[in-house]
C-alpha cells in the first residue's frame, strides 16, 4: 500500500495550510502591531502633515479658481490666496474669538453653579417619586460617586503622553511648519500629481498599474470628502448658532462653533455637544415650565439642523459620498478610536472605512457577484 495514503496526504496539507493561514495571520498581526508603535512614535510629525493635507485640499479650488478667472501664475495666485487666508484669519481673531474666549470663560466658571443647580433640580423631581428615588439611590448614587475618580484617570489617561515637556515641544514645532506646508503642496501640487507614481517602491508592472489606480480612486475620494465635510460642518455651526441665539439660550455662539467643529465626527459630535447644551437650557430656567422647554428647545433645534444636513445640506454638497450604513459608521469610529491616538482615529473613522470598503469591493465583492451571476 502506498505511504501515505490519499487521506493521510489530505490530512497533511490541512494542517500545513492551517499552519500557513496561521503564521499569515501572525504576521499581519505583528505588521499592524508594528504600524501602530510607529504611527504613535511620530504622530507629532503625522498630525501636522495631515492638517496640512487637509487645508491644501480645501484650499485647492480656490486658488485653481483664481488662476483661470484673473490669469494669474500659480505663485502669484498662491500668494493671494495666503493674503485672504491671513486676512480672514485676523477677521476672525479680531471678531469672533473675543466672544468664544468670553463664553468659555463665562462657562467654566460658572460650571459648579450649572452642576449644583441641575443637581437640586433632579433631586427636587425624585423626592416625589420615591419608587425612582429608591431606584436612583440603589444603583444611580454609586455610580454617580465613583464618577469623579473614574473622569480624573480617564483625563490623567488621555493627556498624560501630552504632559511630557518633549511631546509639547513636538506639537508646537510640528505646526508651526503648517503654513509651510500647505504653501509647499499647493505649489507643487501638479508636480505632485504628475510625478508620485514614479516614488513607488515597484517596478513596472499590472501589480504597479493596479496600486496607482486603487490609489488615485482613494486620493479622489478624500478630497471630495474633507472638503464636502468643511462645507456641511460650516453650515451646521452656523445653523445651530443661529437656532440657539432665537431660543435665548446662554453661550450660543460657543455651542455653535463646537457643534460645527465637531461634526467632523459623525453622530459623536453631535450628542458631544447636544447634551451639555441641554444641561445649560436645564440650569439656566427661570421658572418650572422653562426647566422642561428650554431642554425640549434645544433638542428641537439640534432635530432641525440635522434634518437640514440630512435632507438638504448633506445630499446638495456630498451626496452619498461614503456608501456607508450608519451603524458601520459608528462602529468604525469606535475601532479607529482604539487603533489610533487622540481624535486622529474618529475624525479618520469615515474616510478610512470608506477606503477599506473601496479595496474589499475591488477585490473581495466584486469577485464574489461576479462568481455567483456566473
Amino acid at each position: 500500500m502506498p505511504y501515505p495514503t490519499t487521506q493521510q496526504k489530505r490530512i497533511i496539507w490541512t494542517a500545513v495550510t492551517g499552519l500557513a493561514l496561521a503564521a499569515l495571520g501572525a504576521v499581519i498581526v505583528l505588521a499592524a502591531w508594528l504600524a501602530g508603535q510607529i504611527i504613535k512614535t511620530i504622530y507629532p510629525v503625522l498630525l501636522p502633515l495631515g492638517v496640512a493635507a487637509i487645508i491644501a485640499y480645501i484650499l485647492d479650488p480656490v486658488l485653481e479658481w483664481l488662476e483661470v478667472r484673473f490669469h494669474l501664475s500659480r505663485r502669484i495666485s498662491l500668494l493671494v490666496l495666503f493674503v485672504g487666508v491671513v486676512v480672514a484669519a485676523a477677521l476672525f481673531i479680531l471678531l469672533l474669538a473675543p466672544p468664544l474666549l468670553q463664553d468659555l470663560y463665562q462657562f467654566v466658571t460658572n460650571l459648579p453653579q450649572h452642576i449644583e443647580r441641575s443637581r437640586d433640580g433632579v433631586l427636587s423631581y425624585l423626592d416625589t417619586h420615591q419608587q425612582l428615588k429608591s431606584w436612583s439611590d440603589a444603583h444611580l448614587t454609586p455610580l454617580l460617586n465613583s464618577l469623579p475618580s473614574h473622569l480624573n484617570k480617564f483625563l490623567v489617561h488621555l493627556a498624560g503622553p501630552a504632559q511630557r515637556f518633549f511631546d509639547w515641544i513636538g506639537f508646537v514645532i510640528g505646526f508651526l511648519f503648517v503654513p509651510i506646508y500647505v504653501f509647499y503642496f499647493l505649489l507643487e501640487k501638479r508636480q505632485i500629481a504628475d510625478n508620485w507614481k514614479s516614488y513607488l517602491p515597484l517596478h513596472r508592472s499590472w501589480w504597479r498599474d493596479e496600486v496607482v489606480l486603487v490609489l488615485s480612486e482613494i486620493n479622489n475620494y478624500l478630497i471630495l470628502f474633507f472638503r464636502g465635510q468643511i462645507i456641511v460642518g460650516l453650515c451646521i455651526g452656523v445653523l445651530t448658532a443661529i437656532g440657539l441665539f432665537c431660543i435665548g439660550l446662554p453661550y450660543w455662539l460657543l455651542i455653535g462653533f463646537l457643534a460645527g467643529a465637531l461634526s467632523l465626527i459623525p453622530y459623536l459630535g453631535i450628542i458631544s455637544t447636544l447634551v451639555p447644551a441641554m444641561l445649560i437650557g436645564y440650569s439656566y430656567a427661570q421658572t418650572p415650565t422653562d426647566m422642561w422647554l428650554k431642554p425640549l428647545l434645544v433638542l428641537g433645534v439640534f432635530g432641525l439642523v440635522q434634518l437640514c444636513e440630512g435632507f438638504f445640506i448633506s445630499p446638495r454638497i456630498m451626496g452619498d459620498r461614503t456608501g456607508l450604513h450608519p451603524l458601520t459608521v459608528i462602529i468604525s469610529i469606535l475601532v479607529w478610536s482604539l487603533l489610533l491616538p487622540g481624535l486622529l482615529g474618529p475624525i479618520l473613522a469615515v474616510p478610512l472605512t470608506a477606503t477599506l470598503r473601496v479595496l474589499m469591493y475591488r477585490y473581495v465583492w466584486k469577485n464574489v457577484v461576479s462568481d455567483q451571476q456566473a
